[in-house]
């Protein structure tokens, strides 16, 4: 059996490393695996393709900023896309995250409907059944269609419109052109699936909950010899706090501002330490605050365990996550994770 996944990553990210663990995964199967992504360098794997074109990308981001509508236009990238499909023929194409200006939504469902083609749908966000947003933060508009969206600039980041409504029209247009019984759509959380079961965009297709999958072996509690991190078990209380980008901007989705906010309320308490890593593409001068350390970007699952496992809490401070593998490696590590109700995490066990 052929298999076709298409994500805007692939190898970086939550649910780059995701896709690229399963594309191993069909191989050693036996399976014929692809994949096309959207962003990040070419690969050397020939089965793992570019189909999205980096200055297309980068203007159609910019265009929706003034027409209100995010997934729409990148025809060019679309058509590379769709002429790899057909080239590759795929017995089931299994579709992730494709929100991040990498190609028409709109165009690439409704293809996929007209040439009947089986689809594995997995949510990682909620902009499938919204009117653009990646997270509802508790607004239900989305279930019938949005209208005067009360977080348009924060949702869209459009400047001058507010097209949600018109958004939601598109996108539920272009799935229904995908016959019910040729879909299944995957949630990686109770929660989620609860949203997307009732969203008039998919509620007609068939719904299963399949949560992410961490690797035990690798994230487990690691003893302290040997642990590349022993040295943090100095008698400190470490907080630990990990994010993909450090934005903290009053609301923004992952809690960079909460993290501030204890930063300065415990800024007197020698007995605590925050202990963060991550990229910090923005520079974001952490030396400024005595009681972090920044040990930067850590790619290493094994070195990423060993972190949780010297760390006394894991701080999850997030206003909405679909399902959170910080919170997963965490608990898995032996770390309690401390943070809000924010949708996935809560279903999350050892």
């Amino acid at each position: 059996m052929k298999v076709l996944q298409v994500n805007t990553w692939y190898g970086e990210g939550s649910t780059g490393k995701i896709v690229e663990s399963l594309h191993k995964g069909y191989l050693s199967y036996g399976y014929d695996s692809y994949v096309i992504y959207g962003r990040g360098k070419k690969k050397k794997d020939d089965k793992v393709i570019k189909g999205s074109y980096t200055l297309e990308s980068k203007f159609n981001s910019v265009l929706s900023r003034f027409t209100g509508v995010m997934y729409g236009g990148c025809l060019f990238s679309t058509r590379k896309t769709l002429r790899l499909i057909n080239k590759i023929k795929p017995d089931v194409i299994h579709i992730h995250c494709v929100n991040s200006f990498i190609l028409n939504n709109y165009k690439f469902f409704k293809y996929l409907g007209k040439k009947n083609f089986k689809i594995v749908f997995t949510i990682h966000a909620e902009y499938p059944y919204t009117g653009s947003c990646s997270h509802s933060l508790g607004c239900s508009q989305w279930i019938n269609g949005c209208k005067k969206c009360p977080r348009v600039k924060f949702a869209t980041r459009s400047i001058l419109f507010d097209n949600t409504s018109l958004a939601w029209k598109k996108m539920k247009k272009a799935v229904s052109f995908i016959k019910p019984e040729n879909m299944i759509v995957i949630s990686v959380s109770e929660w989620l699936n609860i949203n997307a079961s009732n969203s008039s965009i998919l509620k007609d297709y068939k719904h299963l909950v399949i949560r992410n999958g961490i690797d035990k072996t690798i994230f487990k509690k690691y003893p302290l010899e040997n642990n590349k991190y022993s040295y943090l078990n100095d008698g400190h209380y470490n907080c630990l706090y990990l994010t993909p980008t450090f934005l903290f901007k009053k609301g923004n989705i992952k809690g960079g501002d909460y993290f501030l906010k204890l930063v300065e309320l415990l800024k007197d308490d020698d007995s605590v330490r925050f202990i963060v890593a991550g990229d910090n593409k923005y520079n974001y001068d952490f030396s400024k605050h005595k009681n972090v350390l920044y040990l930067g970007n850590i790619s290493n699952q094994v070195d990423l365990a060993q972190l949780y496992s010297c760390s006394d809490i894991t701080l999850m401070l997030s206003r909405a996550e679909t399902f959170s593998l910080v919170t997963a490696e965490s608990v898995c590590s032996g770390t309690p994770v401390l943070g809000f109700k924010c949708g996935g995490p809560e279903s999350i066990t050892n």
